[in-house]
């Protein structure tokens, strides 16, 4: 640590060391599947992380803790109205300007800060994209998309039930 504070990151020895050290930690290189399985291949460990979130979070036989809830409100005729109808440019424009223009970017590489300052140039697309998805209630898949990125849980993780995912 000492020689860190000296030294910094001055593209030395000790910063290339340092550096090899935490990829090192921040790598995974292989995982247990569900069914015992060792998958050491990269192929493979990009097709699995997917793979297994999208069955965890799309499983359709959850257990219900609460099976004689009942709902005591009911959305009335007016609430139910306003939440179909027509979304306004004046909605688009504030929701994107309500962003907070730092945030970390998407795939695209594109953060609010972008389409806040460049508005009147992406204005166009921006609202037709979002009125299109408002009349047809679909999504083009390349806007849903998302890294991600697993946070171990515990030391000496070695199965994806033992990191946090983080998108």
């Amino acid at each position: 640590m000492k020689t860190w504070l000296l030294l910094g990151d001055r593209n030395n020895k000790v910063f290339h060391s340092s550096t090899k050290v935490r990829n090192s930690k921040n790598c995974i290189n292989q995982l247990i599947d569900a069914n015992g399985t060792l998958i050491s291949d990269m192929y493979s460990l990009r097709t699995h992380a997917p793979q297994f979130y999208e069955e965890l979070f799309n499983q359709q036989d959850y257990w219900n803790i609460f099976p004689d809830l009942v709902a005591k409100r009911v959305l009335t005729a007016e609430a139910s109205d306003w939440l179909i109808r027509k979304v306004e440019y004046k909605e688009i424009k504030a929701g994107l300007f309500g962003m907070r223009p730092d945030k970390a970017p998407g795939p695209n590489r594109f953060n609010g800060n972008f389409f806040q300052k460049n508005w009147n140039l992406v204005k166009g697309d921006v609202t037709a994209a979002i009125y299109s998805f408002f009349k047809s209630g679909k999504l083009l898949k390349k806007l849903n998309h998302t890294f991600l990125t697993l946070v171990p849980k515990t030391v000496g993780a070695n199965s994806l039930s033992d990191y946090r995912p983080i998108s």
